[in-house]
């Protein structure tokens, strides 16, 4: 890494989500090595708003809004940004934003990684125009798989892909310290609380799990009465699942034990304050929000699919469902809630994740991946 002093990293939206967060945690590591970082947002947001306070140095470019003039506007504008900073590596985090800085990377001979964040179908290939990245890199092995079903290996370049998981530090997620404080905010004393946390979006299965809880409220043997049920997060994309969300409550009477927090800056405080955390996602490419549980020290039901079980099944406290079955989600959730693991348990699985998915082993793979493009 000693040739290598600055690299661009180019964020895919305003907002933070799970991608944007691990872009944070590639800042902090490179700045700690000594390295130059810039990072380049599509749009003003709380995601700037966080960089800023981080103290990690940015730049808002927006996008190109429609027809060819704009494109070409955005491409100059990029391109002499691109020039200014004199990166040797623009690290692009989705393939959605990869487009113009592929082609900017093509014509200056700087090295580009397009990190695959999300699922990829064969139309998003554009997005690459003529350049392939000199590195792609995949947040898991099932990413990688069903990109492969959906793109021909050839096309891809597959001998220039690797997977490399997110690095987390625990430090930033296991803050016991919070609990009684964060729960005085939730409104909660002695209740035993559940909670979701992440945006609201389609596909991350809160429609299913809400319609699961008064279920679970009549199974559990774990004072149902105490049983409280909360969702952290935003409907970033606007799509319409909030307001399903708050009308199904309604429609289920369960405005008296279920509530609604937005978006926390500040993580480690929520996941202190569960008793249980629920990721009931349809589909995950990696699913952050299961490692971040795991550091936590909390007790974990997921879903039993993508991403989330290639994280989860090699730990012994998290329980595993079949989201598409109602009845598998009641059995499973009130067999956790009725027999939650041992603190001692939930330790061992804290350490193990926090050895794997530390900054010496997957940061460590990253700096390979970088000093390998120029070998």
């Amino acid at each position: 890494m000693k040739k290598i002093k600055k690299i661009m990293l180019v964020a895919n939206s305003g907002k933070i989500g799970g991608g944007n967060r691990s872009l944070i945690s590639i800042c902090q590591e490179l700045l700690v090595l000594g390295k130059e970082v810039r990072v380049v947002l599509p749009a003003i947001g709380v995601f700037k708003q966080e960089l800023d306070e981080l103290g990690i140095d940015n730049a808002v470019i927006g996008t190109s809004g429609c027809g060819r003039l704009a494109s070409i506007k955005l491409i100059i504008l990029q391109l002499a940004y691109v020039l200014r900073f004199g990166p040797q590596i623009i690290h692009v985090n989705d393939i959605h934003s990869f487009k113009f800085y592929g082609l900017i990377g093509k014509l200056t001979g700087i090295k580009t990684v397009c990190h695959m964040r999300h699922f990829v179908q064969e139309e998003a290939f554009n997005y690459f125009l003529s350049s392939l990245p000199d590195k792609i890199v995949f947040n898991s092995t099932y990413n990688k798989n069903k990109t492969l079903n959906n793109i021909e290996e050839n096309k891809l370049a597959i001998n220039r892909s690797e997977v490399i998981y997110n690095s987390f530090i625990k430090e930033n997620y296991f803050k016991p310290d919070t609990r009684a404080e964060q729960r005085n905010i939730f409104g909660y004393t002695d209740e035993l609380v559940v909670g979701v946390v992440g945006n609201i979006n389609p596909g991350k299965g809160h429609i299913v799990f809400l319609k699961s809880i008064p279920a679970i409220i009549k199974n559990s043997n774990n004072n149902p009465e105490k049983l409280r049920f909360i969702f952290v997060g935003e409907d970033v994309t606007g799509s319409g699942i909030y307001k399903e969300c708050k009308d199904l409550i309604g429609d289920l009477g369960l405005d008296k034990v279920v509530s609604f927090f937005p978006f926390q800056n500040d993580i480690a405080p929520v996941y202190a304050a569960l008793d249980v955390l629920v990721i009931p996602s349809e589909e995950e490419p990696f699913g952050r929000v299961a490692v971040e549980g795991l550091l936590a020290k909390r007790p974990i039901a997921a879903a039993n699919n993508s991403g989330l079980a290639e994280i989860l099944s090699a730990y012994k406290t998290p329980v595993l469902f079949d989201v598409q079955s109602s009845e598998d989600v009641v059995t499973k959730l009130c067999g956790l809630i009725d027999n939650l693991p041992s603190s001692e348990s939930l330790g061992i699985d804290q350490c193990m994740a926090s050895d794997y998915f530390s900054s010496k082993e997957q940061f460590g793979q990253l700096c390979s991946a970088y000093i390998s493009l120029f070998e």
